[in-house]
């Protein structure tokens, strides 16, 4: 069972940035463009660990309509600070031009890219690192 989604983008925007919880796993989810002047919302949510607390996140970007080289360093900046906490990212990207630009620039390598949420929490939930955290 998830908590409510928390809207944390400026009112008004065509973009907006949302995280709801899930049992060990955060999802943040972007929808709109995820260029220059969002990728310090989505540096600010991550190292707010308040905000981003569990030891999975999922990056989800089914509803990007856009990405730019900013975008991209957010979501390698997002990767080194949640595994400066001992947390993992994921991202939830389906078949398109937004993944076209992920491939480009060899993300899978680095990340893994799941087609939609569902796959993606259900991978990071059953994965071995999250049954070796909850068995500890």
């Amino acid at each position: 069972m998830s908590s409510p989604e928390a809207d944390l983008s400026p009112r008004g925007d065509l973009t907006t940035l949302s995280v709801t919880s899930y049992p060990g796993v955060d999802v943040v989810r972007v929808t709109g463009e995820l260029d220059i002047i969002y990728e310090s919302l989505i540096r600010h949510v991550v190292s707010d660990e308040t905000t981003v607390t569990q030891s999975q996140v999922i990056l989800d970007l089914s509803s990007v309509t856009f990405i730019d080289a900013s975008g991209m360093g957010a979501i390698v900046y997002s990767k080194r600070t949640l595994a400066g906490r001992s947390a993992e990212l994921s991202l939830v990207c389906p078949e398109g031009h937004i993944l076209r630009v992920l491939r480009l620039v060899a993300m899978e390598r680095v990340l893994s890219i799941y087609p939609d949420r569902e796959s993606a929490l259900l991978q990071v939930s059953n994965g071995p690192d999250l049954r070796r955290r909850t068995s500890a």
